[in-house]
């Protein structure tokens, strides 16, 4: 970020970034907002939503605690954040605009609280699984009036039935990536016209159901090649 400024000073920075008194939700509202006052961002955006986790030493950090860290590709003593990314292929154009820092349920329990004073977590604040803080955050870009075409995440929110569910309630689209082994239920949209014959959206199992069948010939055929492997390694 410093070699990005003119006449960029990385201590300056980071004295800034640390130690200065300055609101994150206040940051995030003006980049949404100069987002949305550009003519050129209006559609083709998306949102992408992710975590990132950084290794600590120790666990007196807020939210520190054994907990998977991609970066690592394994458990570890990480602090992890839930991040709402802005894209824009056509012109560039990307920037973080939200964020939530992931507090493991360890941090919860009556043994903790002293732990959550020493850093200044709000006693009112209740545990909130990734799922559910990247629904907040996408919550308030609605609301913001954001501009965003669909979004995108990973297996960790696809496999969700409740985020998958509640982003149809929010009319927003998306593309979840699921695991391999997982056939989701509310994934084909097809349109039914209610009573005053404006179209409805309506989700059916119809695709899940061709996603089932197909595993489940491909599956019958690895076995089926397997037994003749067997077969013929005999002979």
């Amino acid at each position: 970020m410093a070699r990005r400024l003119q006449r960029g000073d990385g201590q300056a920075l980071q004295q800034f970034m640390s130690d200065s008194p300055w609101r994150k939700q206040a940051v995030c509202a003006q980049i949404q907002e100069e987002i949305r006052a550009h003519p050129a961002l209006q559609h083709g955006g998306l949102l992408i939503l992710d975590e990132s986790s950084d290794e600590k030493a120790g666990a007196a950090s807020a939210g520190a605690g054994r907990q998977h860290n991609g970066r690592l590709g394994k458990v570890e003593l990480s602090q992890t954040t839930v991040g709402l990314a802005y894209a824009h292929p056509a012109t560039g154009t990307w920037a973080l605009v939200e964020g939530e820092l992931f507090l493991p349920e360890a941090w919860f329990t009556p043994a903790s609280a002293a732990r959550r004073q020493a850093v200044g977590l709000p006693a009112e604040r209740p545990f909130a699984s990734k799922p559910d803080l990247g629904l907040q955050m996408i919550r308030r870009v609605q609301a913001r009036g954001l501009p965003f075409d669909f979004l995108a995440c990973d297996d960790l929110y696809g496999k969700s039935r409740v985020f998958r569910a509640t982003l149809d309630a929010l009319h927003v689209q998306y593309a979840a990536e699921v695991p391999s082994h997982f056939c989701p239920e509310h994934t084909f949209t097809t349109y039914a016209l209610a009573a005053d014959s404006q179209p409805r959206p309506r989700r059916t199992p119809l695709y899940s159901l061709a996603r089932f069948l197909d595993s489940l010939a491909f599956r019958l055929a690895l076995t089926i090649e397997g037994w003749r492997w067997r077969l013929a390694s005999r002979r």
